[in-house]
C-alpha cells in the first residue's frame, strides 16, 4: 500500500526526466518496476491528470502518490469476498423483516456452474424454515426486492404471503421509497440531479447500458443530491424510482460520475484511485405496512465506508 506524497520537480538544468524515474529517486524503499505498475494503475497524479508511465516531466509539475493497494498485478485490486457472513436483523415483525446485507453476500443462488455458496436465502431459512413457503419461486423464496451481491444495506423480507403479495405489488407501482449511499468521480457541480436513460443489456461485458430515451430499452428514473465534496470525488444521496438492474451503477457511469470501487462499471479511462470495495450502500427504506402506517428504516454505511470517505478528505 502506497501513502498520500506530493513532491514538485525541478529540473536545475538537468536533462528531462521521466516520471518513473523521478519517482525512483523519491521513493528509493519501492522498486522501479513497481513505481510503474503504481502508475499503470492510477495510483499517481500530474498536475492533477493521469500521467502515463513514460511522461516526461518539467520544472513546476506537481506529482502526487495516492493511497491505493499494491499495485503488484498492475490492476486494480479485486474485492475481497468474506467467506462466513452474520444475520443483521434491524427490526422484527409478525409481518415482516427489515435486514442490513453486508457486501459480499449474494442474496440468491445463481445459475453459476461453480461451487454453490451459501447466500442470504440460506441464512434465512436458517432462521426461520417457515420463509420457505413464502414466494412464487422455491430458488427464491420471501424475496421481493434485492440488492447485488457487492452492495450493502437495508432490505425487507415478508414473513406472510400476505405481506410478499402486498409488497410486491407496492414495488410495481413505486410506492416504496429506496435510498442509496454513493461515493462517485469526480467533483458534481450541480447540486441535485436526475438521470433518466432507459437501461438495456449491454451488448458485452454481462452488464446494463443506460442511453438516450430515443433508443431501446427500459424505462428508469433515478435522482441525486450532492451530501459532500471531496478534492476528486462526492458523496450523494442516491433515489431510485424504478428497479432496474444495476440501475445506480449504469446511470452514474452514463453521466460520467461512476462509483468508486466499481470494477464492473468502469469508465474506459482508469480512475486516478479506487476502493477495495463497491463504495454504495442501501440505506434508507420507506414504505406503508398492511395497517397503511408509514414505516421509515435507515442503516449506516458499514466502517470501512467511513474509513475510505477519511482518506478522500
Amino acid at each position: 500500500m502506497t501513502d498520500q506524497r506530493k513532491f514538485i520537480y525541478t529540473s536545475a538544468g538537468a536533462k528531462k526526466t521521466r516520471l518513473d524515474v523521478f519517482l525512483s529517486e523519491q521513493l528509493p524503499d519501492i522498486s522501479r518496476s513497481r513505481i510503474q505498475k503504481l502508475i499503470q494503475c492510477g495510483g499517481v497524479l500530474v498536475n492533477e491528470h493521469t500521467p502515463s508511465v513514460h511522461q516526461f516531466l518539467k520544472d513546476g509539475d506537481v506529482v502526487m502518490t495516492l493511497p491505493t493497494q499494491s499495485p503488484r498485478s498492475g490492476k486494480f485490486p479485486k474485492q475481497e469476498r468474506k467467506a462466513t457472513f452474520a444475520l443483521d436483523i434491524v427490526a422484527h415483525t409478525d409481518d415482516y423483516l427489515i435486514i442490513n446485507k453486508p457486501a459480499g453476500l449474494l442474496v440468491h443462488p445463481t445459475a453459476s456452474p461453480d461451487t454453490r455458496e451459501r447466500t442470504l436465502v440460506d441464512m434465512l431459512l436458517a432462521y426461520d424454515a417457515s420463509l420457505g413457503k413464502i414466494g412464487e419461486d422455491p430458488g427464491r423464496p420471501t424475496l421481493v426486492h434485492r440488492l447485488d451481491r457487492d452492495v450493502s444495506g437495508i432490505m425487507i423480507i415478508p414473513r406472510t404471503f400476505a405481506m410478499f403479495e402486498y409488497l410486491k405489488r407496492e414495488f410495481k407501482l413505486r410506492r416504496i421509497e429506496k435510498r442509496y449511499t454513493a461515493l462517485v468521480y469526480g467533483v458534481m457541480t450541480k447540486d441535485e440531479g436526475e438521470i433518466d436513460f432507459v437501461i438495456s443489456r449491454a451488448a458485452t461485458g454481462g452488464k446494463m447500458a443506460a442511453r438516450p430515451k430515443s433508443q431501446d430499452g427500459k424505462s428508469a428514473l433515478t435522482t441525486y443530491k450532492v451530501r459532500e465534496r471531496y478534492r476528486a470525488a462526492t458523496l450523494v444521496d442516491v433515489q431510485i424510482h424504478t428497479g432496474r438492474t444495476h440501475q445506480i451503477r449504469a446511470h452514474l457511469l452514463a453521466i460520467s460520475h461512476p462509483v468508486v470501487g466499481d470494477i464492473l462499471y468502469m469508465p474506459k479511462k482508469k480512475p486516478a484511485f479506487t476502493a477495495p470495495f463497491l463504495m454504495l450502500h442501501a440505506e434508507h427504506l420507506g414504505f406503508s405496512d398492511l395497517q397503511n402506517e408509514w414505516k421509515n428504516y435507515s442503516v449506516e454505511p458499514p466502517k470501512e465506508f467511513f474509513d475510505f470517505l477519511k482518506q478522500c478528505s
